[in-house]
Order: structure tokens, then C-alpha cells, then sequence
């Protein structure tokens, strides 16, 4: 499992270009990653609106193709329920998953979204509602749309 990205609030907007080395480094081995997008009523909302540009920004330069799916849509994937709540979320990968380390409710999060990554890419997954999922296969990429087909024939 990652680490947790933590930056005291002391640095001002410097912790974007840290969040976006970080991301940056983590992108080696990446063609497809799924991200939590944020709620339509904050696309423009503050420091997890520029959080998400930044990363948005790594992904591209990186030339790694994303998809980008709701807290409501990812809790509902992991736990079957769309109000699950970061201790849901956690112990619900705790048990899929009884060896990995979760540290917080943010790699919880991140492990979660691993796991639609392998659900939308046809490949074997531990989500409990992977349905929740399915109006995103029409938004794939088209070579991650081509790989999901491969994955499933």
C-alpha cells in the first residue's frame, strides 16, 4: 500500500507542486488509474478542487488515461451501501483484504478505487456491488475499453 500524502497547511499553494511530484513518481507502471472525482456541487470547491487539478495534470503529462468516479459511487461499489462511512470503508478492505495495512479512511479510499480499476478492467476484484459501476464501461478509454473486452473473452 501508498502513503498518505500529509502537508501542514504552513506551505500555502507549495503543496501543490509537492502533491504533483508525488503523483508524479508513483505514475511509473501505469496505463489506467481510477480516481474519486469530486461532487458535482464542488467541481470548483478550494484545496480539493486544486488537489484534483494538480493530479488530473500529473495523470495527463504522464499520458496515464483516468476515469474518475463519486465518493457515493465508490462506497457503493466496496460495501454495497452508497452512505457507507470511512470506518465502513476500511473495515469493509480489512476484510476483503485481511493482510494488507490500512493505515486511514484516504488509503482505504485509494485501495477501493484499485479495486474498481480491476472491475472496469474485466479483471478479478473484490468489490461487492461492482454493478455500481456500469453506467462508467460506456466512459472507458477506448484502449482500456479494448483491454476490458480482452480480459472478459
Amino acid at each position: 500500500m501508498g502513503e498518505t500524502i500529509k502537508l501542514t497547511a504552513k506551505i500555502g499553494d507549495m503543496r501543490l507542486d509537492l502533491i504533483n511530484s508525488k503523483v508524479a513518481d508513483y505514475l511509473g507502471n501505469y496505463e489506467f488509474v481510477v480516481i474519486e472525482d469530486l461532487p458535482i456541487n464542488a467541481m470548483g470547491a478550494g484545496i480539493t478542487g486544486m488537489v484534483q487539478g494538480v493530479v488530473r495534470l500529473a495523470l495527463l503529462r504522464a499520458g496515464v488515461e483516468y476515469l474518475g468516479i463519486p465518493a457515493a459511487t465508490l462506497k457503493k461499489a466496496a460495501t454495497n451501501s452508497g452512505r457507507a462511512d470511512k470506518a465502513m470503508m476500511i473495515a469493509g478492505y480489512a476484510e476483503a483484504y485481511p493482510e494488507a495495512m490500512i493505515a486511514d479512511d484516504n488509503q482505504a479510499d485509494a485501495a477501493w478505487l484499485a479495486e474498481c480499476g480491476k472491475a472496469l478492467l474485466g479483471l478479478d476484484h473484490k468489490l461487492k456491488c461492482p454493478a455500481a459501476l456500469d453506467r462508467y464501461i460506456p466512459k472507458l478509454p477506448p484502449r482500456v475499453a479494448a483491454e476490458r473486452e480482452r480480459n472478459l473473452a
